[in-house]
């Protein structure tokens, strides 16, 4: 039942119910404010604490421009920010988010919180470069360099790993980020990195990239010929 901060889960693996409740959001901040088309259209950036539920499967997060009316959901999966686009200048919107459960449990919503987008200050585009396909050892070099701001107010850059086997990013604040790929198995791996774009207003842009390590499978050492 929504309206509740906390929901009633009953997990089908034990009589007793689980708790499954969507703790507050830390912070919203808008990141973006006009996208670069004739029809204007802005974004914010959602960030909450985690549940620490064994069963927890994801979050959803529903909006509108009407308190407690929210007309737009999405399921965000299992992570704790999101950005949501295509939002209209010049009017308030409210958000509240729910967590679920592996077994399609859904929580009340979390408290619900409110945010008037601007129009004004253009953000910066973050540009994480395309996705690569790479083998184990090589060295592996992320590229911001296509990233822009209208304002040309870029003020720093942020790379984080978010996904796969943990490598050491080489220079992840400033210019280019390297890494060697790791050693991996016959299915190889893929690690995924987020490129954080910050200009000198503090409005902010996110693009991801994937990185697929392939496997190198070596062929045999021929062995030393013998002389008596």
């Amino acid at each position: 039942m929504k309206g509740q901060a906390k929901y009633s889960i009953f997990n089908l693996n034990s009589p007793y119910p689980v708790f499954l409740s969507f703790l507050s959001f830390l912070f919203l901040t808008a990141i973006l404010v006009f996208s670069p088309t004739i029809s204007h259209s802005a974004r914010v950036m959602l960030a909450w604490d985690p549940n620490t539920e064994e069963d927890l499967a994801g979050y959803k997060i529903y909006y509108g421009v009407e308190k407690g009316n929210y007309a737009y959901s999405i399921d965000v999966g299992n992570q704790t920010t999101y950005t949501i686009t295509d939002l209209e200048p010049n009017r308030v919107h409210y958000f509240a988010a729910t967590a679920y459960s592996v077994y399609g449990d859904e929580s009340g919503f979390s408290a619900e919180i409110s945010h008037f987008v601007p129009a004004g200050e253009l953000p910066p585009v973050a540009d994480a470069g395309p996705d690569q396909i790479v083998d184990e050892g090589a060295t592996v070099i992320l590229d911001e360099s296509n990233s822009t701001d209208p304002n040309n107010d870029i003020d720093s850059y942020l790379w984080e790993q978010v996904d796969g086997p943990t490598v050491e990013l080489s220079n992840p604040v400033d210019g280019k980020m390297s890494f060697i790929a790791p050693d991996v198995g016959p299915d190889g791996a893929s690690l995924t990195f987020r490129l954080t774009v910050t200009d000198t207003h503090g409005l902010q842009s996110q693009d991801s990239c994937v990185v697929n390590v392939s496997w190198t499978n070596l062929p045999p050492t021929s062995p030393m010929p013998y002389t008596a």
